[in-house]
């Protein structure tokens, strides 16, 4: 059991006093948290422990990195042993410097170091590569760094001695996913939101409500999914390692697109822009206001009073006005935009004027009376040059008349029409139009015939400064009578009236569409004369 020895009141002691030590290294160079506990074999106890940085006991704390002496007696002063305890240091701080080996580069050097790394000494990094922001960042192993304090050849210290891995992060998975689907064929998008459910296939998971899905991880799919989908498509997004947080893939639905983002899902607010095409002038119905839509939940409706909806973003047929345009999502958000459309230009009243005078007062040559008139078509005020104005020119052409036993009294219409300027004149003819017609033979107890003689149109057409002009030249002829006294008469009646087709363009302009007919008639009365007919 070991050399026995007596002292001064022969107790016998045990041989000989063992002394060890243990140590917590300090965090830093310069902290002052290390730690040195002694343990103490042999001798008689209690022990004297003294340190030569003048500290009593066992253990010491608050201690700097560095070597620690330490001597121990025992109770009776027979033994005395001595021994040395270091304090390290776990990890460094770091600062930035230009990178020794590319000018205008910086990395990070270990500092509060002496000018020769401790050999063996497994320095803790956590940022594995690029550079560091920031002041008092711990260091794992597998870099090589620059000793700022080291020679002027700036050689790498490489500690790879016992290198560990560098720190694999921990995947944070939300408590909350929103899950948005838009459907670009039919225009609308839905939200749902999922909570955390349990574990599926070893991987967290989350439920909805309305409708009832749970999104996981298909271990065999390696990918998420959607259990008991019943939109369109199959979505599913390949990204196991992470939460299932961006654009999905949508098979079998190439215009649906599903996109998660963690929380709550919130509702874009909805905005319309009004685009407004304003009526060509006022009184005219063909301005626009066309919608478009951004934020809500699709699909949307627009109303142009607040009560009758309709799925068309565009209102058509609009006067000059204010209108309060109303645009309404699926959750029956709805939104307002006055719209004001006021006329591009002020409207213009074109007349289309038809006057009549007589060039000729009735004569009589013989049985036969003749009477010409000039008319002429023109428009007030005068038209730009680029408009046009088409119509139709109508002849009706009535006569009357009557006769005594086999006598006959016959009528004659002549009708010249004239283009002037820009204007046109087309069918029937241009130029003279001719008719002759009889009235037939009637008693002498004045009984009156009225018949058509004919009808006949023109085509025709002014533009700018043009008009048309023309005559129209009316005959009718009674026989001479004998052996009686009843009166012959006989008249020619015509009316001549404008239908209008056109006004082209039509921009802020008005055209009267009715012209009063003009009325050209001749009234010729028979000859009397004593004995028979010739």
């Amino acid at each position: 059991m070991g050399q026995l020895s007596g002292n001064s009141c022969n107790i016998i002691t045990i041989l000989p006093l063992g002394v060890s030590c243990d140590s917590i290294n300090a965090s830093t160079p310069d902290a002052t948290n290390g730690l040195i506990a002694l343990f103490v074999t042999g001798g008689t106890p209690p022990y004297t422990i003294n340190w030569d940085n003048g500290l009593q006991g066992s253990p010491i704390t608050n201690l700097l990195p560095g070597n620690y002496v330490a001597t121990v007696s025992d109770y009776y002063g027979d033994f005395t042993a001595t021994t040395t305890c270091n304090v390290g240091y776990d990890s460094f701080y770091i600062e930035k410097f230009e990178d020794c080996k590319t000018p205008g580069n910086f990395i990070y050097y270990l500092a509060d170091l002496p000018s020769t790394f401790i050999s063996g000494k497994i320095y803790n990094l956590t940022t594995q590569n690029g550079c560091w922001f920031s002041s008092g960042t711990t260091l794992y192993t597998g870099e090589t760094y620059y000793n700022y304090f080291a020679e002027t050849n700036y050689q790498p210290y490489n500690d790879c001695v016992s290198c560990l891995p560098p720190p694999i992060p921990p995947v944070i998975y939300p408590n909350e996913l929103c899950m948005t689907v838009s459907s670009y064929l039919g225009n609308s998008t839905s939200q749902i939101n999922f909570t955390s459910g349990n574990t599926i296939n070893g991987y967290p998971s989350w439920t909805s409500v309305t409708p009832s899905y749970a999104i996981y991880y298909n271990t065999g799919m390696t990918r998420w999914e959607v259990l008991s989908w019943s939109g369109s498509g199959v979505p599913s997004f390949n990204f196991p390692s992470a939460p299932p947080l961006g654009s999905w893939s949508v098979n079998g639905a190439p215009l649906t697109n599903v996109n998660v983002v963690t929380g709550t899902c919130v509702s874009i607010p909805m905005t319309i822009v009004c685009n407004k095409t304003n009526p060509t002038c006022d009184g005219v119905n063909n301005g626009v206001i066309s919608v478009i839509t951004t934020g809500g939940i699709p699909t949307y409706t627009y109303s142009i009073n607040g009560i009758t909806y309709q799925p068309s973003s565009t209102f058509i047929g609009l006067s000059a006005g204010i209108y309060t345009i109303y645009v309404k999502d699926s959750l029956n958000n709805i939104v307002t935009q006055s719209v004001t459309l006021v006329p591009m230009s002020s409207v213009v009243n074109y007349v289309l004027n038809l006057s009549l005078t007589p060039l000729s007062v009735q004569t009589n040559i013989g049985t036969t009376s003749t009477k010409t008139w000039y008319w002429r078509i023109d428009v007030t005020p005068t038209l730009p040059p680029t408009q046009t104005i088409s119509f139709n020119i109508n002849f009706a052409v009535n006569m009357t008349g009557s006769t005594l036993g086999f006598i006959s009294t016959t009528t004659d219409n002549v009708i010249n029409g004239t283009p002037i300027n820009t204007s046109t004149l087309g069918l029937p003819v241009v130029g003279p139009v001719t008719s002759s017609s009889t009235i037939l033979n009637k008693p002498c107890e004045s009984y009156i015939k009225s018949v058509s003689a004919y009808t006949t149109t023109y085509s025709a057409s002014i533009t700018g400064n043009g008009y048309i002009t023309g005559t129209t030249v009316q005959t009718i002829t009674t026989p001479t009578l004998h052996e009686t006294t009843c009166a012959l008469t006989g008249t020619i009646t015509d009316t001549m009236t404008i239908n209008i087709l056109s006004l082209l363009p039509n921009t802020c302009s008005t055209l009267s569409n009715v012209v009063p007919p003009l009325y050209m008639s001749l009234t010729k009365n028979g000859l009397v004369a004593v004995g028979r007919e010739l």
